[in-house]
C-alpha cells in the first residue's frame, strides 16, 4: 500500500500558494510594475505577467490534490524559481539579498512534503 505525505503538510502547501496568489493579486492592484530577475515590466507586461504566475499557482494547487509527486515537484520549482527571481532582483536592483519569508516558507514546505513523497515510509516495519 502506497502512503502519501501527510494531510496536513499538502493542506498547509496548498495554503501558501493560495496566499501567494492573494498577495500577487493584492500587489498587482496596487502597483503595476514587477521586477523579474532585474528586468522591470510596466503596465500590462506587469499584469499579465502576475496573471500568468497566479494562474500557474492555482494550478499546481489543483494538481497536488489529484497527482500528489507532480503536484509536489512543480510547486518546489515554482517557489526555487520565486524566490531566486525575488533574491536576484532585489541584489540588482537594491544590493542587498533580501528574500520574501512566505515564498521561502513555501519552498521548505514543499521540499519537506517532496521527501515526505519520496522516502519508503516502511522500512522499519516492526510489526512481530
Amino acid at each position: 500500500m502506497r502512503r502519501t505525505p501527510s494531510k496536513r503538510l499538502m493542506n498547509s502547501l496548498v495554503a501558501v500558494l493560495g496566499m501567494t496568489v492573494l498577495g500577487q493579486i493584492f500587489s498587482s492592484f496596487v502597483n503595476l510594475e514587477v521586477l523579474l530577475f532585474g528586468i522591470k515590466l510596466y503596465g500590462d507586461q506587469a499584469i499579465a505577467y502576475q496573471i500568468i504566475w497566479s494562474l500557474f499557482a492555482i494550478g499546481i494547487s489543483f494538481i497536488i490534490l489529484r497527482k500528489v509527486r507532480l503536484g509536489v515537484l512543480l510547486s518546489t520549482a515554482f517557489f526555487l524559481y520565486n524566490v531566486l527571481a525575488i533574491a536576484t532582483s532585489n541584489f540588482i536592483w537594491f544590493r542587498v539579498l533580501i528574500l520574501s519569508p512566505i515564498l521561502v516558507f513555501g519552498l521548505v514546505l514543499s521540499i519537506a512534503v517532496l521527501f515526505s513523497e519520496l522516502t519508503p515510509h516502511n522500512r522499519f516495519n516492526y510489526t512481530s
